[in-house]
């Protein structure tokens, strides 16, 4: 914010005109007017209430129609024992529940635990089999010898509860064997065969043995196990075996067992039993005080059925119908019958759009006289249930002030949009500016410090000469020698500043032909091997033979004198250098590789932007900032790309990637 205000305040004129427009075009805008509205606002709120009541008054006449309908229809169905088990009802009924005329279950079958169960006369034999074989089993533990006994008794059997007994031990004796194949297929037997069969108790045997096969922590047999599971809850479904009052136990067992993996079908399949068993502990206690005459009080009469509200479930239904043979109940859902009935309904003559919500009835459901929604009871079937006629979109009574208002807050939203993204742009000019201005004056005072070193080498040697102060021949060619290598650097110096001025003005372009990298490389170190001894480097050649690219020569030796004199500038203390080429897919790659004072990441994106210079607090090197901005421009001249990777502290890698003829790649 200090830096904007800054720019504001030493900013041009232009600034300072942008700015005196853009608060008059504010200004102008936050006039707009905001009248002629309230009139409009209280008018909408009462057409919509209307229109809410229309609706709510509509819903409910057309959803006890509906119900009264599906009554009917439901007492004309013909219903006898053929076909009672399988009958099809409406889609509108959730379930059924069939009753003897004395409200016995029968669909689902419900076995009344602790109830007597009447078995067959003449079983002594088999009651004399069964007490021989139980003392083997539990008392001496000689299980062959029971198992051998329980076979006789079953040979004895005289109806599917003996049956079901002589099963249910054989399973168990299994089982503590840990025959676990053998206990399963008897149990499968005893569930296809013999689910109805009850012990003395009223208890069903499939249930005993169940217990046992979903406890059992085997897992080597988790496939049958699932199939046992999925066909007992199936027999459940298809009325084939009994539910009780443990049934919910049971079935919350299976749900919670760790020991259990339960399959996609099989949570489904799960599901619906759930739902099931759930309707028979919301109804079946209802029917039974309704069949026996205890309670009268909680049905409505619907024509010729009878409608029992369920204690626990405020949104369904019972739908009683007595017949000849049996009585029916229905369970219906609200939420079944609000959807077909939606679909039903027009809506077509409303101005506006509505939702009707479905909850459960406040204590007083009277209209807010603020509020434009409708919440009433609708039936008086469903007394806890309440209808919500609200509309779909709750701000459209404020929509034409919305509108009204829109247009200026864009306006203004705009206006202040483009008042910053006009200071920014103007803002990020000057800073450009100012910060070339300062890059240009640097380079400026680099290259005239870095042009006067080695003038001042060669003059100074020069003068040596001239004035016959270098009494060996062996002292002049190391003179002349320094005067060369001076003359060389200061060369380099000056191609990088005309390659730079040509990348200003316009594209590099370079005559490309195939190359010897390996000879290449070598002219350069030959060049630059008075610098690299000088400074004590040493030097490690891994160069690939024969390995060619399309280069230009001079260019090319060029970059690389730019990038060994780098790393020479900024190795102080490992002075090492490697230089490798390598063949990498269809390009020629050369690696230049320094120990030196490295890159910190958060400049490596700068490092070849013009000017700019690698700064270290405890390294400082002189420069003009432009060897390795013209290195880059030379290499994607010549269709090649150079890129770095460093570490601070660790050194730079420079790779160089250069193409090479096609027969080649």
């Amino acid at each position: 914010m200090k830096t904007l205000t800054k720019h504001i305040i030493h900013g041009s004129r232009l600034i300072y005109i942008y700015l005196i427009t853009v608060l008059l075009a504010g200004t102008i805008l936050s006039y707009l007017s905001f009248n002629n509205i309230s009139n409009f606002e209280e008018l909408t709120e009462k057409r919509i209430l209307e229109e809410e009541r229309t609706i709510h008054a509509l819903y409910s006449s057309e959803f006890n129609k509906m119900v009264q309908l599906l009554a009917d229809s439901l007492d004309a169905q013909t219903v006898n024992r053929d076909n009672v088990l399988n009958q099809s009802f409406s889609p509108l009924v959730k379930d059924y529940l069939i009753m003897t005329k004395n409200g016995a279950l029968i669909r689902p079958h419900f076995s009344d635990i602790g109830s007597s169960v009447e078995f067959s006369k003449n079983r002594t034999e088999f009651t004399e089999a069964i007490a021989q074989a139980e003392p083997l089993e539990f008392m001496s533990e000689r299980y062959e010898a029971a198992e051998a006994a329980y076979k006789k008794a079953l040979s004895l059997a005289k109806s599917s509860n003996d049956t079901s007994k002589v099963y249910n031990a054989l399973i168990r004796l299994c089982v503590k064997q840990e025959r676990w194949i053998d206990a399963f297929n008897l149990y499968e037997q005893l569930i296809r065969n013999y689910g109805m069969a009850e012990n003395e108790f009223g208890f069903p045997y499939v249930y005993l043995s169940f217990d046992v096969l979903v406890n059992s922590g085997n897992v080597d047999f988790e496939s049958k196990r699932q199939e046992l599971i999925t066909l007992f809850l199936t027999q459940l479904m298809e009325n084939k075996i009994a539910f009780t009052g443990n049934t919910g136990e049971l079935l919350q067992n299976i749900a919670s067992n760790t020991n259990i993996i339960l399959k996609d079908t099989l949570k489904v399949l799960l599901n619906h039993v759930f739902e099931r068993q759930q309707t028979l502990e919301d109804y079946r206690p209802l029917i039974s005080r309704f069949l026996d005459g205890s309670d009268d009080s909680d049905y409505i009469e619907l024509g010729s059925a009878k409608v029992i509200n369920s204690e626990k479930q405020e949104d369904e239904i019972l739908m009683l119908i007595e017949h000849e043979e049996y009585n029916l109940g229905y369970v219906i859902t609200l939420e079944e019958l609000d959807n077909v009935l939606l679909k039903t309904m027009d809506f077509n003559g409303f101005r506006f759009e509505y939702d009707l919500i479905l909850s459960r009835a406040t204590l007083n459901p009277i209209d807010a006289p603020d509020n434009t929604n409708i919440n009433r009871r609708f039936s008086t079937l469903f007394p806890n249930m309440s209808l919500l006629v609200q509309p779909k979109n709750p701000s459209q009574v404020r929509e034409f002030i919305f509108r009204r208002t829109l247009i200026t807050i864009i306006g203004l939203g705009l206006l202040l949009l483009a008042m910053v993204i006009g200071l920014l742009i103007l803002i990020r000019d000057v800073s450009r500016k100012k910060q070339m201005e300062k890059l240009r004056a640097d380079f400026v005072a680099n290259v005239t410090h870095e042009l006067k070193t080695p003038l001042t080498s060669i003059n100074m040697f020069a003068d040596s000469i001239l004035l016959d102060r270098v009494k060996t021949r062996e002292n002049l060619q190391k003179y002349a020698e320094i005067i060369v290598k001076e003359s060389e650097k200061l060369k380099r110096m000056v191609n990088n500043i005309l390659e730079f001025s040509r990348q200003e003005v316009d594209k590099m372009s370079y005559d490309l032909k195939e190359e010897n990298l390996e000879d290449i490389i070598h002219a350069v170190m030959d060049e630059m091997q008075y610098w690299l001894t000088s400074h004590g480097f040493e030097v490690e050649l891994d160069l690939e033979d024969k390995l060619k690219a399309l280069v230009d020569a001079e260019g090319l030796k060029q970059v690389l004198s730019n990038l060994i004199t780098n790393a020479i500038k900024y190795s102080p203390d490992h002075k090492r250098i490697a230089i490798r080429t390598y063949s990498f897919h269809k390009m020629a790659c050369i690696d230049v590789e320094d120990h030196g004072i490295g890159i910190a990441a958060n400049q490596l994106k700068s490092v070849f932007k013009k000017f700019y210079r690698v700064t270290d607090n405890d390294f400082i090197v002189s420069g003009t900032g432009l060897g390795l901005t013209v290195s880059k421009e030379i290499i994607e001249a010549m269709n090649g790309k150079l890129t770095v990777k460093s570490e601070p502290k660790q050194g730079s890698v420079f790779t160089i990637y250069l193409k090479r003829e096609s027969h080649e790649a």
